[in-house]
């Protein structure tokens, strides 16, 4: 009766190892995994700060389609003000430096924009990324507890047969 109980006990045992090796496994994803969130948390706080950048741009372009439609409106008025050709000639070349000027920033900014909607699109990549990672790293943990407690189950039950093959020992003396 010695040898087999001594059979299940290495057998016990050598379960018992391979259940810490895969906890140790389990414990190295973990850790890559809460390595991977950081770096999305990172790319999260870029994110925010893009959305930031992008809310300023679009203010900018506002401020600038005021100021063509001022610039407009001033032209507007300079003609029917200025009775000279000299002087409306100089108006119009003005407004029309102005008007590319500001054409040439609103073409700026909306390929700024674009640019931007480029990046929040991968921000939203990003976040669903996130997701994905939360969800497997909570089945990861729910494994992990599930291996914990197999563990603990095969301890109380290692007790329980030395407990047992004890008072067997004793009763057969």
């Amino acid at each position: 009766m010695s040898a087999p109980s001594d059979d299940l006990l290495q057998h016990v045992i050598k379960e018992n190892e391979e259940l810490h090796f895969e906890l140790k496994d389990l414990q190295y994803l973990i850790q890559v995994k809460e390595e991977e969130l950081a770096s999305l948390k990172v790319s999260a706080q870029k994110i925010a700060e893009l959305q930031s950048r992008l809310e300023v741009n679009i203010y900018e372009m506002e401020q600038m389609r005021h100021q063509l439609q001022d610039a407009q409106h001033q032209a507007s008025g300079a003609l029917k003000r200025e009775q000279s050709l000299e002087d409306e000639l100089t108006q119009n070349v003005s407004v029309e430096k102005s008007y590319y000027e500001l054409k040439d920033k609103y073409s700026s900014t909306q390929s700024a924009l674009e640019d931007v909607y480029k990046e929040m699109d991968e921000a939203v990549k990003v976040y669903k990324d996130i997701a994905q990672l939360n969800s497997r790293i909570a089945e990861l943990e729910s494994s992990l507890e599930l291996i914990q407690m197999d563990n603990q189950f095969l301890k109380e039950e290692l007790q329980q047969y030395r407990i047992l093959s004890s008072e067997h020992n004793q009763s057969s003396k």
